[in-house]
């Protein structure tokens, strides 16, 4: 009997081979296809290899598991997906009315925002990223161009004086802890805080003019 991932990696694969078919005049874009695809299907696999060998999680069926760790099913389908991936981006390159970033980057806050709520409430390990990644984003969408390098860098850089501090307090110094230890995730949260920052200060500073 086949189990879920084999039957949804079967999916993905038949939807892939369509794609490819209504391609076949032209070997150039097929290539491009398969490239993408592989890039994708290898990438997953090394983090797959590397996950499971590490013991951060398993995989309990599968027709075959390569290494007698990774299924077979997870290199096909996002082989496959990644053909599907371009598939779809070449289609939404082509519309002609440019999706409303900022109403979905704020909605999206908004969900994380709940999500992190729910998981204190229901004293779950939550985590900022939830809300703090797409504020980072938003952020990065309204700083202006020129100013998204030095942006970015202090952004970064933020992040890693964060990692450098907390380790040293955390591990050293002892003055506070975490529940489920520190994480580097944590340092990230705060790079993407300063990117959100750096974008509502651009929009203030736009309002002013």
């Amino acid at each position: 009997m086949f189990g879920a991932l084999t039957i949804l990696s079967a999916i993905v694969a038949v939807l892939a081979v369509v794609v490819l078919w209504n391609s076949r005049k032209d070997l150039r874009e097929i290539s491009k296809y398969c490239t993408i695809g592989m890039i994708i299907a290898i990438l997953d696999f090394m983090m797959e290899f590397i996950g499971t060998k590490l013991l951060g999680w398993q995989y309990n069926q599968s027709i075959y598991l390569i290494g007698r760790l990774v299924p077979i099913e997870l290199v096909v389908f996002f082989f496959a997906g990644g053909i599907l991936l371009r598939f779809v981006f070449i289609k939404v390159r082509t519309l002609k009315s440019p999706p409303k970033l900022n109403l979905l980057l704020y909605s999206v806050m908004l969900f994380g925002v709940i999500i992190y709520v729910r998981d204190l409430w229901l004293n779950k390990e939550a985590s900022m990223l939830t809300f703090s990644a797409p504020f980072g984003l938003w952020g990065m969408l309204n700083i202006r161009e020129h100013n998204r390098g030095w942006a970015t860098i202090l952004a970064i850089a933020i992040a890693c004086i964060d990692f450098v501090v907390e380790t040293f307090f955390v591990q050293h110094v002892g003055n506070y802890g975490y529940r489920t230890g520190f994480s580097i995730l944590t340092s990230f949260t705060y790079g993407f805080i300063a990117l959100g920052l750096f974008g509502l200060m651009e929009k203030i500073d736009a309002m002013k003019k």
